[in-house]
C-alpha cells in the first residue's frame, strides 16, 4: 500500500459513491478500466502517476462528490434512495452510502497513521 495508491483508491471511491447517489456515469479513468483484468487498478496503477496528477484526480473526484451531495439534498435529502446500484431492487439509502464513504476514509487514514 502506497500513499499514491491510497489517494487514487479514494478518488475512485468518491466517484463510485457519486455515481450511485445520482446515477451519473462513472467518469474516466474508471469507466475505461477492465476491472475483471485489473481489479486492483487504483492501487497498482498509481505508481506510474505523478503526485500532482494523483492529487488532481482525487480533488476533482471530491468536487464531484460534493456536487452529488448537493443533488441529494436538493432531491429528497439523506432519506432518499440511491439512483444506481447493480441490484436495482435493493437500492441503498443516501445516508448509508455516505456512512460507507466516511468509513472508507476513516479506515485508510488509519492506515496512513500507522506507517
Amino acid at each position: 500500500m502506497t500513499i499514491g495508491g491510497l489517494l487514487k483508491h479514494l478518488a475512485m471511491v468518491e466517484d463510485w459513491t457519486a455515481t450511485r447517489l445520482t446515477g451519473w456515469p462513472m467518469p474516466e479513468p474508471w469507466r475505461s478500466v477492465d476491472w475483471a483484468a485489473e481489479p486492483e487498478y487504483p492501487w497498482t496503477s498509481a505508481a506510474a502517476d505523478p503526485p500532482e496528477e494523483l492529487y488532481r484526480l482525487w480533488s476533482r473526484a471530491a468536487e464531484r462528490g460534493r456536487a452529488a451531495m448537493a443533488d441529494v439534498i436538493a432531491d429528497g435529502g439523506l432519506d432518499r434512495r440511491a439512483r444506481f446500484d447493480f441490484e436495482p431492487n435493493q437500492l441503498p439509502g443516501a445516508r448509508r452510502l455516505l456512512v460507507d464513504l466516511h468509513e472508507e476514509y476513516a479506515r485508510h487514514v488509519g492506515h496512513l497513521n500507522s506507517r
